[in-house]
């Protein structure tokens, strides 16, 4: 392999293992009580699905450059292994999977902080997974974090739980002023109760029942309103 030529098959296996090194540091807060090399792997292939598809592109493109190789002077020069296959010599990975290390992390295991933590990396990562670049997802509680909007909406989308909206939501809504509110409810109940305050300032234009539990007395409702006046 000429000197050249290994500099750079080189330096791509180096940033593929320090790509991987940060990506398993988010991985091993959400690992499951009892894990394996399988489990590791399925989660990096889903929370990040596009930098592990950049390692199969790798192999592919050096895969081509070999078969070439072999075909004018009868031997290949990179013999790059699977992304599944390469994974297994990161030092990161050895470490998650290595006995000592899987047995201490049962000691401390918190099914509590695991969940947090796998909240809070979905949310961060689920743009990049769907290629979306023109939004902010905000977590917590909304009639806290609705507060603090300053930007006011086009549209606002609610789906609350059973209990419905809260005064403060209801409040913020108003000062927010959207043009239209879909209301995505669970319970007709508190639907009613929510919409008889909204149409203060908007009208009803929509209610659509949805059945998603047949034989139950369970239904949901997705209602839309618009603001009666346009005035800002």
């Amino acid at each position: 392999m000429s000197g050249v030529t290994k500099h750079i098959y080189d330096n791509d296996i180096y940033s593929i293992n320090i790509m991987w090194n940060k990506q398993l540091k988010q991985i091993e807060k959400i690992l499951p009580y009892t894990y394996d090399e399988r489990i590791i792997i399925n989660l990096l292939k889903k929370y990040y699905p596009h930098e592990w598809k950049s390692v199969e592109y790798k192999k592919r493109y050096y895969d081509t450059k070999d078969r070439y190789l072999i075909r004018k002077k009868g031997k290949n020069r990179y013999n790059m292994r699977r992304a599944e296959v390469l994974i297994r010599r990161n030092p990161k990975f050895k470490q998650l999977t290595s006995y000592k290390y899987k047995k201490e992390y049962k000691n401390n295991f918190n099914s509590e902080e695991k969940n947090k933590y796998e909240k809070q990396l979905w949310i961060k990562r689920e743009k990049k997974i769907n290629n979306i670049d023109n939004c902010t997802f905000l977590v917590g509680d909304v009639s806290k974090i609705i507060k603090s909007q300053k930007e006011k909406p086009d549209i606002i989308v609610v789906d609350p739980p059973r209990a419905g909206l809260d005064n403060i939501a209801i409040e913020n809504i108003f000062r927010l002023n959207p043009q239209k509110i879909v209301y995505v409810s669970c319970d007709p109940v508190t639907l009613a109760r929510d919409l008889n305050i909204l149409q203060e300032k908007y009208n009803i234009e929509d209610v659509t029942p949805v059945d998603m539990f047949p034989n139950t007395y369970h239904v949901e409702c997705v209602s839309v309103l618009h603001r009666k006046s346009l005035e800002k």
